[in-house]
């Protein structure tokens, strides 16, 4: 796999061989880790670019890349996490009342339980789950209890940040952030 670097997002969405440990292969939510290799796959490089458009508050597009991520491997678990977690927090909309995040989420459970993903992405499966049926306070929970393992993923980061927000809980809304800034490197992508 070759040594770990520290690089950017940026070298990743452009395609110029970054890759990361096995763990977080199929994720690349989580900054750290990341080894030079040359055969990033394309719905590598669109998941990051999602979740990067998004942490940076650029709404235009993530549409667009999560829906040609999704083309490019529709058997990517992640993929469908970020679009059904994004659905969710963009629109209020829970499976009770909307039959097409229903079947998402349905689609998700599925692709999930059929799938050989890490704990780490399970824990996102049952967060995104937890919003969907009405426990957003859990499922904040649950992208929290990701981050005391993998402080640096952003997607669990900004989802717990975000939920906390709309919940209007504001001291759990600053803790998260507190809690991993210490575990953030200034050279990391998206720190500051």
């Amino acid at each position: 796999m070759g040594h770990v670097i520290s690089c950017g997002l940026d070298l990743i969405s452009s395609g110029k061989g970054i890759h990361t440990d096995q763990e977080l292969r199929s994720s690349l939510v989580s900054l750290e880790g990341l080894a030079a290799r040359s055969n990033i796959t394309n719905r590598e490089r669109l998941h990051v670019k999602a979740v990067k458009e998004w942490a940076q508050g650029s709404v235009n597009g993530i549409e667009g890349s999560v829906s040609k991520m999704l083309a490019a491997d529709p058997n990517f678990v992640m993929g469908h996490v970020i679009s059904c977690g994004l659905d969710l927090i963009s629109s209020g909309k829970g499976i009770h009342t909307d039959q097409e995040l229903k079947s998402s989420m349905l689609s998700l459970e599925g692709l999930a339980a059929r799938s050989n993903i890490t704990n780490r992405e399970r824990l996102h499966v049952k967060a995104v789950k937890e919003w969907a049926e009405g426990n957003t306070a859990q499922a904040c929970l649950t992208w929290e209890d990701i981050l005391m393992e993998n402080p640096t993923d952003m997607f669990a980061l900004k989802m717990a940040h975000d939920s906390y927000f709309y919940l209007g809980y504001q001291r759990q809304f600053r803790d998260p952030i507190a809690r991993v800034m210490p575990k953030w490197k200034e050279d990391l992508p998206l720190y500051g």
